[in-house]
């Protein structure tokens, strides 16, 4: 079995990137074709990659013109991710996306609904899953290492952003461009780890500071209270302005908990179920409790979780497995960052599933720039 012909839209950062692992690597995708309206993308091919690689400035131009691709990684700017993804299903084309698919879930639902009446496998790229520390975090509490879950606390910062990257494109850092700030874009990874470990909460109350650290409208900051069926309580804060960020998860359950910072991940397991401990122990506090401690450090080159998604993907392509990431499954995260702007613009608590006409009525009132 062949390599799967395959296309990347967007030459910028991510798509230089993508393009350096897929053009010299020996994976299943093989690069064959680049969409790029920027003069000097034929060069930096020719000096980077070591196989040929066609050129189209448009879409239309490379789809009219190579019939043989099979799928497209789309790295354009997320506001032309809806247009690019539908045109690439109705070209019958396998799809792997760069998060967020879309900056609503309405739109969202339309891309994953249109790869299944097409047959298509869709992915987004949400490679933070295939981290090993998430891997493992996701092991222990598929194993119940820590009990039943009660409350986790999520606090990342470690994305400050300066003016000159807010003002470095247009469409960044504004409603109608980007539809969001920090929940949007660098948020979506940390949202989509959240439904990834622990599903998906009923209700959601944010407080946003919109534009606290920039000139602005959207947000560089925010702080999202999760509440699930189940009596799990969750806490997420993520800023663009802290210049000394940090990274730092921590899961408390009846026989347990998980803490990460950084790459090390620590797991603490009680001698003791917690509420039996609680009912029984003839002691004021902890004192008759035992606590084992277990440390981890996990190292992950800046290839690995990217070769690991692209791989899968080719095996999706083939319908030999399901991505790691489905168009399906990338619109919870998007979903909870909505939910976080339509709470924080009616000041109240937002049940869940989100009512998408609700979010579209809300977003054209209060999103005016």
């Amino acid at each position: 079995m062949g390599k799967i012909k395959t296309a990347i839209i967007g030459l910028g950062t991510q798509g230089r990137k993508y393009a350096l692992i897929i053009g010299n690597n020996d994976l299943n995708l093989e690069l064959t074709a680049v969409c790029s309206s920027n003069k000097n993308t034929p060069k930096w091919l020719e000096e980077n990659i070591k196989g040929k690689v066609s050129v189209y400035s448009t879409e239309e131009e490379m789809y009219s013109e190579n019939k043989d691709i099979e799928a497209v990684v789309v790295c354009n700017p997320h506001p032309c991710h809806p247009q690019t993804v539908l045109r690439a299903f109705k070209e019958k084309k396998q799809v792997l996306c760069e998060k967020p698919a879309a900056t609503d879930i309405k739109t969202a639902y339309k891309m994953y609904k249109a790869a299944e009446e097409e047959g298509c496998a869709y992915a987004l790229m949400f490679h933070q899953r295939a981290f090993q520390k998430f891997k493992y975090i996701k092991s222990l509490l598929s194993e119940n290492k820590i009990g039943t879950l009660m409350s986790f606390s999520w606090e990342n910062t470690e994305y400050y952003r300066t003016a000159f990257y807010h003002n470095s494109s247009p469409w960044r850092s504004s409603w109608q461009g980007e539809g969001g700030g920090v929940l949007i874009n660098q948020g979506a990874h940390p949202l989509d780890m959240l439904t990834y470990l622990f599903g998906m909460p009923q209700k959601l109350y944010s407080e946003i500071p919109f534009g606290k650290y920039n000139d602005f409208s959207v947000d560089d900051e925010a702080s999202l209270f999760l509440e699930y069926n189940n009596k799990l309580t969750g806490r997420f804060f993520v800023s663009t302005g802290e210049i000394v960020g940090e990274n730092r998860l921590s899961v408390s359950g009846t026989k347990g908990k998980i803490v990460m910072e950084g790459d090390e991940v620590t797991l603490y397991t009680y001698s003791e179920d917690l509420p039996e401990y609680s009912k029984n122990a003839n002691c004021t506090s902890t004192q008759d409790m035992n606590i084992s401690k277990t440390e981890k450090i996990f190292q992950t080159s800046r290839e690995d979780p990217y070769s690991e998604m692209f791989e899968n993907f080719a095996s999706a392509c083939r319908k030999e497995e399901l991505p790691i990431a489905s168009g399906k499954e990338g619109i919870d995260s998007l979903m909870l960052t909505n939910a976080a702007y339509l709470s924080a613009w009616k000041n109240e608590k937002v049940i869940l599933p989100l009512d998408m006409e609700e979010y579209q009525k809300e977003f054209e009132k209060n999103t005016k720039e």
